[in-house]
């Protein structure tokens, strides 16, 4: 089976489990799921909170995602870690292999997803070192006079687990391809 994400917007982790029940009901036509792609290439990110409940579609536990803010400390309204919960359903955790596709254009989100799946052994990555995007913002609204400013400050970097970093270096593929 074959699911390309091109970014992480609020619908993201609802259609990947579509996509896996879609799976699941091709194997009752007597063709069942052997492994899944999962091509995230040129996938520039999105949600946090997405990614992390995309990967926790593929993983039975451990911590998907945690974020760090200025000198290792929290970030008052971020949360902290992402951790796998236990199946919910028999459509999650399929237990086929998977194979992630990257490539230098697949950051933040993506890398969460791609890195969780690989530290977890859950995935191999295959393709060229992400784009090493592994930071959290959070967006604020300004109010005073008449119209509104909204920005976008950076708060935290985030870590795949045991503290491995992504920002500014990326992730290394398992397999690297060449044109």
């Amino acid at each position: 089976g074959v699911i390309k994400i091109d970014h992480f917007s609020e619908h993201t982790s609802r259609l990947t489990e579509d996509a896996l029940a879609e799976f699941d009901a091709h194997s009752v036509d007597g063709r069942p799921l052997t492994g899944i792609v999962l091509d995230l290439r040129s996938n520039s990110g999105g949600s946090m909170i997405q990614a992390a409940e995309t990967a926790d579609l593929l993983v039975k536990s451990g911590v998907i995602v945690e974020t760090a803010g200025r000198d290792g400390e929290p970030v008052p309204n971020l949360l902290q870690r992402l951790q796998a919960h236990p199946a919910e359903g028999a459509l999650r955790e399929p237990d086929v292999p998977i194979v992630v596709l990257q490539n230098q254009r697949s950051a933040s989100a993506s890398e969460i997803v791609a890195g969780a799946l690989r530290e977890l052994e859950r995935a191999t990555i295959i393709g060229t070192t992400s784009f090493g995007k592994g930071t959290v913002q959070k967006l604020y609204t300004l109010r005073g006079g008449s119209e509104r400013v909204r920005l976008k400050l950076t708060v935290a970097e985030y870590q795949l687990t045991g503290g491995i970093p992504v920002h500014d270096e990326g992730l290394e593929p398992d397999l690297t391809l060449r044109r």
